[in-house]
């Protein structure tokens, strides 16, 4: 979550010191977020995470425990997605757009 942050913070200072520079306004703050967040889940998967070995099996019942929770909050557009965790272990946490990061690997 802390990398997730950073990642945004540093973001947002860099399109403020490009808007002051250049006069042109920077683009919309869930744009912003997107993009933090899928680089964010980009840097983790090159750094930490694995491909999930996960059966099928194990992932539809992993996401039909987190449907309700999905489907209560559809304008998030939230998503699961499943990844070895590496030197974190089991463990699950967000990401800026509203991806619900699970790295989990029973």
């Amino acid at each position: 979550m802390c990398i997730a942050a950073m990642a945004a913070v540093i973001w947002v200072r860099a399109l403020r010191r490009a808007r002051r520079r250049t006069g042109h306004r920077p683009p919309p703050a869930a744009a912003v977020v997107q993009k933090a967040g899928s680089q964010t889940l980009e840097i983790l998967d090159r750094a930490v995470f694995k491909p999930s070995q996960l059966d099928e099996t194990s992932k539809k019942r992993l996401l039909a425990h987190f449907q309700p929770l999905i489907q209560s909050h559809e304008g998030l557009h939230l998503q699961v997605v499943f990844r070895q965790g590496g030197r974190l272990g089991a463990n699950a946490f967000a990401l800026p757009a509203a991806s619900s990061y699970s790295p989990m690997q029973w």
